[in-house]
């Protein structure tokens, strides 16, 4: 399995996956999709590259400074402190959603308390594809939405699949909304 999937396939049931009470009376889903499964590494990696060089430095130093108790309890918290940064990014991948309409475009966030973040697509002055390092080796990308006056909307959808295809479903349906008012 390659490790971008194809928006489409992600998008599958794209009703089922929108929240109830979202959408607005006559508002028609063009693409509702989660981030890529690779969100949760690439959210958790400043988190995993700072435990990793602590546990380096505690395994070729850790003989020299400590006790081998203290090297295995200092190795333990370090896989424990990994383990609860997979599971804490697990759950906001769990979390999040991002959705495009026929109206507005929509960030989702939280898995108890729902934080919708939105922006009128009429609204949009363009859209910017952005892939930071670690997304371009995975086939990745981020999508911003640039407004009137050179402001970011508050909705940015992260580790997104195929970005540049995704970016011409929101260009497209930017245009559009405009067309109509």
């Amino acid at each position: 399995m390659s490790p971008s999937a194809d928006p489409a396939s992600t998008s599958v049931a794209t009703e089922s996956l929108v929240p109830e009470g979202v959408l607005q009376e006559g508002e028609i889903v063009i693409l509702a999709m989660k981030p890529s499964p690779w969100f949760v590494l690439l959210i958790s990696l400043p988190i995993l590259t700072i435990v990793g060089v602590a546990a380096a430095v505690v395994f070729f130093a850790g003989e020299l400074l400590f006790q081998t108790d203290g090297v295995n309890m200092i190795f333990a918290i370090c896989l424990a402190a990994l383990c609860a940064r997979l599971v804490v990014a697990s759950f906001q991948w769990m979390g999040r959603l991002y959705i495009l309409t026929n109206r507005r475009v929509m960030r989702l966030r939280g898995l108890v308390h729902v934080d919708i973040s939105q922006c009128p697509l009429k609204n949009i002055n363009q859209t910017m594809p952005i892939a930071g390092r670690a997304e371009g080796y995975l086939g990745l990308g981020s999508l911003f939405f640039e407004m009137q006056e050179g402001k970011i909307c508050e909705v940015n959808w992260v580790n997104i699949s195929q970005p540049e295809q995704v970016n011409n479903i929101a260009t497209d349906a930017i245009q559009k909304a405009k067309l109509q008012h």
